[in-house]
């Protein structure tokens, strides 16, 4: 498992993906300051973990959820950001 900053991950993103899903890698992404904060992980070992403790719930709190409108407003806002 190796760390990567966010901005070297950006640059490497497609090689990451091909590397998590042929070679098993799990690549962590760090923010300065902000230490651990994303990972890229096999989707077999996020199935397997997922399968392995079938009891705990995967939905969201009412306070976490983000309405269609909020989302859509994100998206709009990185579209113009990523130009």
């Amino acid at each position: 498992m190796k760390r990567m900053p966010v901005s070297a991950a950006r640059k490497a993103f497609p090689d990451l993906v091909n590397r998590a899903f042929y070679a098993g890698e799990t690549t962590i992404v760090t923010r300065r300051g902000k230490g651990d904060v994303a990972a890229i992980v096999p989707m077999k070992r996020l199935r397997v973990r997922d399968e392995s403790n079938p009891s705990k719930s995967t939905s969201k709190k009412p306070s976490d959820s983000v309405s269609s409108e909020s989302r859509k407003s994100q998206m709009k806002l990185g579209a113009a950001v990523f130009r």
